[in-house]
């Protein structure tokens, strides 16, 4: 787990309170506070991660840009990091702008967050911006790169528009920063 994800992790204790600051600065637990910041919930939260377009292709397309690790080893990466945490994910991929409205609608009264990485999709695509503004949970859109720093066409996010909030250029990363967000808010 990264310094960045390590740093926010320790924001989310503090705004929940098993953390203090003591009158000089310094970080402490409260008494009683578990070693490791963990939630209790009283039911499983379901996630549905959506991948579009050519994200089956991580690891291999543009390294550059989107790192080396696979998609496979990003599931893995929230699976690990929702442990203890009663959660379930719903994992999809698909190339195909139908496919992923279909799935969306599946997600309507089914889960209870979706984090959505739209790919190319999310530059154009009225279809997914449609399905995502009919979900009655709360959207994460999720960005590997950060497309603000990229070419002109990819400056506009027209999925975004359905979403609660938008993470871009934190590589695997921005999917466990979302998943967390999602967490927080069902406390």
């Amino acid at each position: 787990m990264g310094k960045l994800l390590k740093d926010f992790l320790y924001i989310l204790e503090y705004v929940h309170g098993s953390i203090t600051e003591n009158k000089v600065g310094y970080k402490s637990r409260l008494s009683g506070a578990p070693e490791k910041f963990t939630y209790v919930r009283r039911f499983i939260m379901k996630i549905a991660v959506i991948n579009g377009p050519n994200l089956n292709l991580l690891g291999r397309r543009e390294p550059e840009i989107y790192g080396s690790g696979t998609l496979e080893e990003l599931q893995k990466m929230l699976i690990e990091a929702s442990e203890g945490k009663n959660v379930e994910f719903k994992f999809f991929q698909s190339n195909s702008e139908g496919e992923i409205v279909d799935f969306i609608h599946q997600c309507i009264g089914s889960v209870d967050g979706i984090i959505i990485n739209p790919g190319a999709y999310s530059h154009y695509s009225i279809a997914i911006l449609d399905a995502l503004r009919a979900f009655d949970g709360k959207i994460v859109e999720v960005h590997i790169s950060n497309v603000f720093k990229r070419e002109e066409i990819r400056h506009s996010l027209i999925t975004a528009r359905a979403a609660d909030a938008v993470i871009a250029g934190m590589g695997f990363e921005g999917y466990v920063f979302a998943f967390f967000y999602l967490l927080s808010l069902s406390e």
